[in-house]
């Protein structure tokens, strides 16, 4: 054996110190939230993706905290995370320390970011929206939750700015301005048409289901067969979705049920919501019917979204309609005149208002849902939803993204002004 001191081999070299440069990434985080139909659903966040990483892991964490603690919606649970990532989107566009960026940190001074921050957000958004002080709220509460926290140190001043105010004003979605009877006469012209228009549709999509055949035995990429699937519960929404053909392999007629430029992973939950639109009413078409309603019985929105088959009664020359007013808890009885059986015209070259002709196509929409979700008495305002593949049967909602009347107005091109004077939406 080799003497003391006399070993040849060489000692392994010294691990090489990490580059400030190559930190370890950090993970990412998960929030789960709760669609409309209380489905869970997840929600992610990288905190990696931001110059200020630190600060961001830990505004994600308290996020994650929240969502497990208050199962909220999943809209609610992505304005969170908005608000992070807008407020670390800032950060690191005019801090140069960005990446040592920390609530626990008294360098950078976070107060004075989140101050200039607050101050700009407006100017990203139309005059009067509520997104600011959403954002900066969303914002405010998760720091207030790490503030909560004993172990959990916030440095700096913004222990003021949780307690004090929220630095920017609140806005609003609805303005109190009232209509002008041109304005109101090209809203209901406009709800007119597309109240038309989505009663067309859905009498095409029920007369295409009707020459339809068991996809098994004709074919999965026929229209027409996936109609008569779902108009008879033989097949479900995800029963078509494993069963499609790839998207390579789809003809013609399956393809033009797709908006032009959708990415690739979109393909097949846009199919199932637009065959579900060839044969239910979705969320959209429900404002037609609403403006008609309030526009023809002079009521609130409350009132005639929350009726059902029970509240209405029919008469030979006119209908009895029982609202309620749910914070009042107050109902009552009106009764509206409607037109004779021999009078009246198929399709009017101008709106008549007629509170019973409106109620009945709204029962007639709303009946097959009804039955197919074992809801009675029938709403009036009842809807289908497609989500991940799943067809849900769901009440009416005025708000939401892409679910507001404003985006009805947009959609249907009624004039700009309009939106920003809905006093009853």
């Amino acid at each position: 054996m080799p003497r003391r001191g006399e070993y040849r081999g060489d000692f392994p070299p010294p691990a090489q110190a990490a580059s400030p440069g190559t930190a370890p990434r950090i993970g990412v985080r998960q929030a789960v939230a709760l669609e409309p139909g209380r489905r869970p659903v997840t929600v992610t966040f990288d905190p990696s993706g931001y110059v200020s990483s630190q600060l961001a892991a830990e505004l994600a964490d308290e996020w994650v905290e929240l969502m497990a603690a208050a199962m909220l919606s999943v809209g609610a649970c992505r304005g969170f995370r908005k608000a992070i990532s807008t407020f670390c989107t800032y950060l690191d566009s005019v801090e140069p320390k960005a990446a040592e960026a920390s609530l626990a940190a008294v360098e950078p001074d976070l107060h004075g970011a989140v101050t200039e921050w607050i101050r700009l957000l407006p100017a990203a958004y139309r005059a009067g929206s509520p997104s600011p002080a959403w954002l900066a709220s969303r914002l405010r509460q998760l720091i207030a939750r790490r503030i909560a926290h004993p172990d959990r140190p916030v440095a700096g001043h913004l222990h003021g700015w949780v307690k004090g105010a929220l630095g920017v004003s609140k806005g609003q979605c609805v303005e109190v301005d009232e209509f002008s009877r041109a304005d109101k006469k090209r809203l209901i012209q406009a709800a007119w048409a597309a109240r038309r228009v989505t009663e067309e549709r859905i009498r095409k999509g029920w007369a295409l289901a009707d020459v339809g055949r068991d996809p098994r035995v004709d074919g999965w990429a026929e229209p027409a067969n996936l109609l008569w699937a779902l108009a008879h519960g033989v097949w479900t929404c995800e029963d078509i979705a494993e069963r499609l053909p790839p998207f390579a392999q789809w003809p013609a007629p399956l393809r033009k049920l797709l908006p032009p430029g959708i990415l690739p992973q979109h393909t097949v939950n846009c199919l199932l919501r637009n065959l579900i639109g060839m044969l239910y009413p979705h969320n959209l078409d429900m404002h037609a019917y609403r403006i008609l309603l309030m526009a023809a019985t002079g009521r609130t929105s409350e009132e005639v979204v929350d009726l059902h088959e029970d509240d209405i009664e029919y008469g030979p020359r006119s209908v009895l309609i029982d609202f309620t007013k749910q914070r009042a808890r107050a109902t009552r009885r009106s009764a509206y005149s409607t037109a004779e059986e021999e009078n009246r015209v198929l399709h009017p070259s101008s709106p008549r208002l007629d509170v019973a002709e409106v109620t009945r196509s709204l029962l007639a929409l709303a009946r097959p849902l009804a039955e197919r979700s074992a809801t009675a008495p029938v709403p009036l305002f009842l809807r289908a939803a497609v989500s991940h593949h799943t067809m849900t049967v769901q009440s009416f909602r005025g708000t939401g993204s892409g679910l507001r009347l404003t985006d009805w107005l947009n959609i249907h091109q009624v004039l700009t002004v309009l939106t920003w004077r809905v006093r009853f939406m």
